[in-house]
Formats: C-alpha cells, structure tokens, sequence
C-alpha cells in the first residue's frame, strides 16, 4: 500500500478493510524499495499501464522459492502493443495506445495472467489469452 500511496494514491485504512483511491497518481515509476520487499507489487506495472500508457517498475524481489522470469509479461505487454525494456534494474514500459490481442503463454503463470489482464482491461477491441492461469483468485 505504500507504493501506491508513493505515486499519489490516497488510502484509507480502518479494521476490516482498505479503501483506495486511485484518481490522483502522479508518477507511473514505482520505488526500488517498495518492489524488492514484497514481488507482486509489480503488478502495479499492468495496472499502471492499463491507466496512464506508461509505468517504471524494479524488477521483482521478495521472495526465494526459485526463478520466476517474467518473459511471459513481457510478451503479453508486447501483444497489446507496448514497448518493454529492461534497464538499470527497471522495466520500463509504455504505448500509445493499448490494442487487444491474442496471446498464448508459453507456460501457465499466475503472475503474467493477472498482469496481462489488468492492462487488457484498458485496451481497445477483445483480448483472448491461452494457456493462461486457471487458479480461483485469477479467473
């Protein structure tokens, strides 16, 4: 929630839940800081650029339960027309416009599903993803 709150996001915490808001983000490049303590925080990349075209984000950290490579959000960020590159330890990402695809993931990955999804969202014309993630809490 900091991350978020670190790019203008306002966030409301009470006892049972989490409100945020959003509207007022004014920067799509996230801390190091915020990516390398917790790996799905870079799932703020999809949304970012589902929303403003464009996003910055630390590679992932996080956690050690082996290689996750993110090949596979790469290409689906690819599909829908972005230019990804990987620089000084960042992704960085933007398009003019996001356009639907068809994409085949070369392996089922939680991650890619959900991050691929999240910038689909926002893109023009449908957006059909195969061999994606199946779990619960994707789909």
């Amino acid at each position: 929630l900091r991350a978020i709150e670190d790019i203008g996001a306002k966030v409301e915490r009470s006892k049972n839940s989490v409100k945020i808001n959003a509207s007022k983000i004014n920067s799509v490049s996230v801390d190091f800081d915020y990516i390398r303590k917790i790996r799905a925080s870079y799932y703020l990349l999809g949304a970012l650029l589902g929303k403003y075209k464009s996003a910055q984000v630390a590679l992932p950290g996080g956690c050690n339960i082996g290689s996750r490579p993110i090949d596979q959000h790469i290409k689906g960020f690819e599909a829908l027309g972005c230019e990804v590159k990987i620089e000084h330890g960042l992704i960085c990402a933007q398009t003019v416009n996001l356009a639907g695809a068809h994409i085949y993931f070369d392996g089922s990955s939680v991650g890619a599903t959900i991050n691929t999804m999240l910038a689909a969202s926002m893109a023009d014309g449908m957006t059909i993803l195969e061999n994606a993630a199946k779990e619960p809490h994707v789909v």
